[in-house]
């Protein structure tokens, strides 16, 4: 009989430990799930920020936030200087970046797969007759190549939207970088002009 007991009371506190262990079990799951039904509504919160200031197409990856703006809103074709309608745009991004401390902006650079066209050097002008012991006139110096291949062009506008960013927008650098990825990222396999564009990735700072 007192086996018996010492048998049933064992089963008892077996089941008992079972029971608590799944317990802890789905509160920490209950938890987790908690903790991800947050950060995603805070993601969806900082996404209906940057729709709101219709600059581009905005999609959610991860726990991250990508507003795409085409690159002929803010350049002109091959050139990394802002235009006015860039600069238009960028300040609207930032009005809504300076509402989230806590989120970082990586800004990407990306090109179609059409190498940046390089200017010609000019024809030489024919040459007059050298007179005897003058020095022969040299030809005109090659143009000057500012982005030999998409690399520099996306690494250029990346940095561009940066500066906008840090001198004019006055942003916080901390909360700034600038990747190229050249013609290497494309968003279409087909389109060409969804892959010339400005990615801005939004994403929550990491705790310091």
């Amino acid at each position: 009989l007192e086996v018996s007991l010492d048998t049933t009371a064992k089963g008892k506190r077996d089941t008992e430990a079972k029971l608590t262990v799944a317990e802890t079990a789905q509160a920490e799951l209950a938890g987790k799930t908690s903790a991800e039904a947050t950060r995603r509504k805070a993601t969806e919160a900082v996404q209906a920020k940057l729709k709101q200031t219709g600059t581009g197409s905005v999609a959610i990856t991860g726990d991250a936030v990508h507003l795409h703006i085409p690159s002929l809103v803010l350049f002109k074709p091959n050139d990394d200087v802002l235009t006015d309608r860039g600069k238009a745009a960028l300040t609207k991004v930032a009005a809504a970046l300076k509402d989230l401390p806590e989120w970082q902006a990586w800004v990407q650079g990306h090109t179609d797969d059409q190498p940046v066209l390089v200017p010609k050097a000019p024809p030489a002008p024919p040459s007059p007759p050298v007179k005897k012991g003058a020095k022969p006139v040299p030809p005109p110096p090659a143009p000057v190549v500012r982005f030999p291949t998409n690399w520099e062009l996306s690494a250029a506008r990346a940095l561009a939207v940066v500066h906008f960013f840090q001198d004019v927008a006055k942003l916080d650098p901390a909360r700034l970088a600038a990747l190229a990825f050249s013609q290497y990222a494309p968003a279409s396999k087909k389109d060409k002009a969804a892959n010339r564009r400005l990615e801005i990735v939004v994403a929550r700072r990491p705790a310091a």
